[in-house]
Parts: structure tokens; C-alpha cells; sequence
């Protein structure tokens, strides 16, 4: 399982890579993920500005609450797209259109929306997208008053609630809107789609 490599030329090592025919400076990528910015203040254009800072891609989530253009206008650095399939292709197509236009140049297909996963860490603590207020969270919230200040009041004071604002005009809806959430997740939630979706991307 180790294998000893003494007296090797380790002065220039170089961790870099190819990856869709540009450098990267390391051989990863950050992936689609959920809403860090729930996590941190503006917490996918941190990601970005990290991403661009040590040269490795960074892929944008559908469902993130940051405008994809602000990542290209105010992070820059290499910017994927994380894609779904809408049940109208309409939508697929005008949200790529808008990927392209704010200068990503990747794809990320997702193909297990059709069923929702099974995040039993969300369940236990009471987590929920629209979020809801309920039992579980509301002891966790009061326990993190920083939280809730440096977070939540900045996006209130700043923005507005945070809202899914990479879904397509018509679908974008705070995080705490219960109103229409299902329409929405029926909408993105394609369950004919197909390998010639594939093909027709």
C-alpha cells in the first residue's frame, strides 16, 4: 500500500492538469453544492473567488442563491453550470443560453432529479427547501445567534430573502416560499427525460 520513493526530483512538482483542454492547478473541482451561501454570506461567489484564486473550476448549483452573471463578473475563474433537465426543455435551453452568455464553459448534467434523495442529516434537523420553521431548527437557530446576524440580517438588509435566482424567470422563489415550491419542483423535476435529452444538448 506504500510504496517508498526516496531520492526523487521533487523541486519542481507540478500538481496541475488538463481538464476539457484548459490548465487546472490542481486535479479537482468544486462541484454543484446545494446553497453554501445559506451557509456563509454570498457563500458560492466565496467559493468562486477561492476556486479562481488557487486555478481550479468551480461548478455553479441550479438551486444556489447567487446570480450566476455575479460569479462571472465578480469572481472570474473557470465556471461550470449544473444543469436539469425542466420538464418544459424551454427552460433547459434559455437557462444554458444565460450560462453561456455570463461566460461558463461547462456543463454539469445532473440525472438522478427524478426521485428526491434521502438526506436523513436534513431530516434529523429539520432542514427543508422552502425552509420551514419547526422544532428542530428553531433550537439550533437560537443557538447560533452569529448566524443569524452575519448571515440571514446581511441578505435581509442587503438583498432581500434569498431566492433560487439561476432558476428560470418565473420559477424563482425565496427560500422560505411554500407558495408554488411544488409547482417549481415539479417543473424541474423531468421524469420522460432520456439519453436523446443527452443527445439534444
Amino acid at each position: 500500500k506504500l510504496r517508498h520513493r526516496a531520492l526523487v526530483d521533487i523541486e519542481n512538482v507540478d500538481l496541475g492538469t488538463t481538464l476539457f483542454g484548459k490548465r487546472s492547478e490542481l486535479p479537482i473541482a468544486i462541484s454543484p453544492t446545494g446553497i453554501p451561501g445559506l451557509c456563509w454570506f454570498e457563500g458560492e461567489l466565496e467559493l468562486a473567488k477561492a476556486a479562481a484564486a488557487i486555478g481550479i473550476p468551480i461548478s455553479l448549483a441550479t438551486g444556489s442563491i447567487t446570480p450566476m452573471e455575479r460569479l462571472s463578473q465578480d469572481a472570474g475563474g473557470r465556471l461550470w453550470f449544473q444543469v436539469v433537465v425542466w420538464e418544459d426543455r424551454d427552460l433547459t435551453r434559455d437557462q444554458i443560453k444565460r450560462a453561456i452568455a455570463a461566460g461558463y464553459e461547462a456543463l454539469i448534467l445532473t440525472v438522478d432529479f427524478g426521485i428526491s434523495s434521502n438526506r436523513s442529516h436534513n431530516v434529523r434537523n429539520g432542514f427543508s427547501v422552502p425552509f420551514r420553521f419547526n422544532r428542530r431548527n428553531i433550537p439550533d437557530l437560537i443557538c447560533h445567534p452569529r448566524w443569524c446576524t452575519q448571515v440571514m440580517l446581511r441578505y435581509l438588509l442587503k438583498t432581500g430573502m434569498p431566492r433560487h435566482t439561476n432558476y428560470p424567470e418565473g420559477h424563482q422563489r425565496s427560500i422560505f416560499a411554500r407558495m408554488g415550491a411544488t409547482k417549481v419542483l415539479h417543473a424541474m423535476r423531468s421524469l420522460n427525460a432520456t439519453w436523446e435529452d443527452v443527445k439534444w444538448l
